[in-house]
């Protein structure tokens, strides 16, 4: 092949561009969508419990009775749950580590859920119960806590009702 090599050929000189820019930028509005992902869901109510037990064991812990019965809707697991006082010499509380496993009911008068929970410093098996919130002022407050699977899920009268 006699053809000779070529330099490609090299492009005019353009003169530069002046580009204006609008002096608003257009805005967007993004929506966040609900919380809907089970994944989700069971994150809100493990932080919902957290607080609820961090709380309890506080004022269990410190003898403290009246933060302590605030912590429970009025029912007759209330009225139990008070005996823990008398049972419990004051200190420094353990910490607790929890994970909701599984929820039950998931409405705005009743939440049931499974839970799992461990003592910190305990070599023991972690307890797994069935925890009953219902609401309490701003926020939720126990209702009844037992170790039946199926727990209490507000439907028919309170387990301890008689």
């Amino acid at each position: 092949n006699g053809t000779p090599a070529t330099a490609p050929s090299v492009p005019e000189t353009v003169p530069p561009t002046t580009i204006t820019l609008p002096t608003t930028l257009p805005t967007t509005t993004s929506t966040v969508p609900a919380t809907t992902t089970t994944v989700d869901r069971l994150t809100e109510i493990q932080a919902i419990y957290q607080d609820l037990e961090n709380r309890r064991v506080q004022a269990l812990w410190s003898g403290d009775e009246e933060s302590f019965s605030s912590l429970f809707v009025d029912t007759p697991y209330k009225e139990e749950s008070l005996r823990a006082l008398d049972l419990v010499e004051p200190g420094t509380p353990p910490v607790l580590v929890i994970e909701v496993l599984e929820i039950l009911t998931d409405g705005p008068d009743c939440l049931v859920f499974v839970e799992l929970s461990t003592v910190n410093e305990s070599s023991g098996s972690p307890d797994q119960r069935t925890v009953t919130l219902q609401p309490l002022g701003e926020g939720w407050g126990y209702a009844y806590v037992s170790e039946d699977p199926g727990g209490w899920q507000c439907t028919e009268p309170h387990p301890l009702s008689g």
